[in-house]
């Protein structure tokens, strides 16, 4: 029993015996039998997937700690790991569980590159049912550190890899405890609110800053002074950042008219650019969505971009120029060129490789609105 607030609170759960404060729980059940309402639990849940660690607070009804089984250091070792964290309390609103927060407190020691592992992984067929579930246990301690790649991957892991029946459960339980994480503010896995986008280059002022260069150097022995350093990290293309762009052109071999939406927004702490494109228009109707994410790859020290094949699958490119006028996507399935003009536009070139050249395939306009 616990009391808030001068009500009377009742705690019926089916307790499992584990080391730790409070009671340890998969089925809990909390009711205030004083209540002039009917008679209902205050709060109740029963998962296979969560336990519930319960405390009664003095006056402050009972608090609620949610824990996961996940990955220890070391092979193969698992162990129930906090969350979030709740109170069932009362107030004159009445009784009901309230003020969750994050409750994660992980080691930066469990902190692994699991990048080399998903690229291994889409080369192959079916996953065995162990293997993918570690593969999204691992997945999702380093999403709960703040990699938002990890929580990009265990969202469309169905999508990138083949995985069976078997293991559509865990996957679902990755992403409902990432859910409950990032509703409850861990602060690796919310996203940052929508900005507005950085202003476009000023093609007049910079041909002045050139012309003003030029003039300086005039008479000197030195060379010409070279342009600034482009930006380092995501910021050489931050500038994608923002609004809704809209991209116009013709496609291949007399295919018709291109006409797409793509929005790019920061993932959480700014350690990611996520994005989304998509048809525009009437075509959009019968038209699925391509997500993918950019992010800065430490030991090779470069940008690289994942997105979702259409028939599934994963594409990867990097970046492998960049600066203030735009940058350049080179990958398997091809190159892609973005340029940028006066205002918030763009130009786009989609080269493929043929007969061992490069070979442009679409050309298109993009100009960036208001979402």
């Amino acid at each position: 029993m616990a009391k808030s607030a001068g009500h009377l609170l009742v705690l019926c759960a089916d307790t499992e015996s584990e080391e730790g404060a409070g009671l340890v729980a998969s089925a809990v059940s909390i009711h205030e039998p004083d209540s002039a309402t009917p008679d209902k639990p205050v709060f109740t849940t029963v998962s296979d997937a969560l336990h519930v660690r319960v405390q009664a607070v003095p006056d402050r009804g009972f608090e609620l700690t949610w824990e996961s089984l996940l990955p220890r250091e070391g092979a193969g070792e698992y162990g129930w790991s906090p969350i979030t964290r709740s109170n069932v309390a009362c107030g004159p609103e009445g009784c009901a569980e309230k003020e969750a927060r994050c409750a994660v407190d992980l080691p930066a020691s469990r902190r692994q590159d699991l990048l080399g592992r998903v690229r291994q992984l889409t080369r192959g067929g079916t996953i065995e049912p162990s293997v993918a579930q570690r593969l999204m246990d691992d997945l999702t301690v380093q999403a709960l550190l703040g990699d938002d790649v990890a929580a990009w991957t265990v969202e469309q892991l169905d999508r990138i890899l083949v995985i069976g029946q078997g293991s559509r459960d865990g996957l679902a339980q990755a992403r409902g405890l990432l859910d409950r994480a990032r509703a409850a503010g861990c602060p690796g896995l919310v996203f940052p609110p929508d900005e507005p986008p950085p202003p476009p280059p000023d093609p007049a002022a910079t041909a002045a800053d050139l012309k003003e260069k030029i003039a300086r150097s005039k008479g000197r022995t030195s060379p010409l002074p070279t342009p600034d350093a482009p930006p380092a990290g995501l910021d050489a293309v931050a500038w994608l950042v923002g609004g809704r762009w809209e991209g116009t052109g013709a496609l291949p071999d007399g295919g018709g008219t291109l006409h797409v939406e793509e929005t790019y927004r920061w993932g959480p702490e700014r350690h990611s650019i996520r994005f989304r494109a998509q048809n525009a228009g009437a075509s959009a109707k019968n038209s699925s969505a391509v997500d993918g994410i950019v992010f800065f790859e430490a030991k090779p020290g470069k940008i690289v971009l994942w997105n979702i094949k259409p028939g599934g699958g994963l594409s990867e490119s990097a970046v492998t120029r960049a600066d203030r006028s735009g940058c350049e996507f080179v990958g398997a399935d091809g190159r892609v060129r973005l340029s940028r003009v006066a205002g918030d536009q763009q130009k786009r070139v989609v080269d493929q490789l043929r007969g061992g050249a490069w070979t442009t395939v679409v050309t298109a306009s993009y100009e960036r609105h208001p979402r």
